[in-house]
């Protein structure tokens, strides 16, 4: 008896920002990385990334794929401890959240109660700008998000509710 050794087939895993995962939000996505990409061009930013509560990116700008899914796992992890510390403090909801290195720094802000936003900008770049710029985007950002499909994903965006 002759036995094949039949291999798995690999496929990539569904990622929320293919348009077979939420083919009515395709052009959404496009129009989140358009303005992502603005943004992080018109304020001297090195990179940016739109991500959501469950780790993964929806937009980036400015870095390749595994960079985004490297840096969206950690910030949504960074992002979910300063929303716990916040709560633990009483200090209400979290409206940016900024991490200074010695030669640049990562400022995040919350688009939504199920995605944020984050620039990383260097030395030359103003904090105060950077942070200022990706509020406004947060606000613009919105409405371009794809709607929730599961529990890890709000429902703020549609009534409006804004963390």
């Amino acid at each position: 008896m002759s036995t094949t050794a039949i291999e798995p087939e690999l496929r990539p895993p569904q990622r929320r920002t293919d348009a077979a995962a939420f083919p009515d939000s395709a052009p959404h996505i496009h129009a989140l990385v358009q303005v992502l990409a603005q943004l992080v061009n018109d304020n001297g930013a090195q990179a940016g990334v739109v991500f959501g509560r469950d780790g993964l990116y929806l937009a980036r700008a400015g870095m390749d794929q595994v960079r985004a899914e490297r840096t969206a796992a950690a910030l949504s992890s960074l992002r979910q401890l300063a929303s716990g510390i916040a709560r633990q403090q009483r200090r209400g909801t979290v409206e940016t959240v900024l991490v200074r290195y010695q030669h640049g720094a990562v400022v995040v802000t919350p688009i939504t109660d199920g995605a944020a936003a984050a620039l990383v900008v260097g030395e030359a770049v103003s904090v105060q700008e950077a942070a200022r710029a990706l509020s406004l985007f947060a606000e613009a950002a919105e409405g371009l998000l794809p709607p929730p499909q599961s529990p890890f994903v709000s429902r703020t965006a549609e009534t409006g509710a804004r963390v």
